[in-house]
């Protein structure tokens, strides 16, 4: 059982950092957009 709680915490720590990633990637991206149209 604690086993399978922990196997799922590390499965939701790789999704909210995967998340995360792509989050930062797109905010830089706009902000990319944003700094060329200048």
């Amino acid at each position: 059982m604690i086993a399978a709680m922990h196997r799922s915490l590390v499965q939701l720590a790789a999704r909210s950092t995967a998340i995360t990633r792509d989050h930062v990637r797109d905010g830089a991206t706009a902000i990319g957009g944003v700094l060329r149209w200048r």
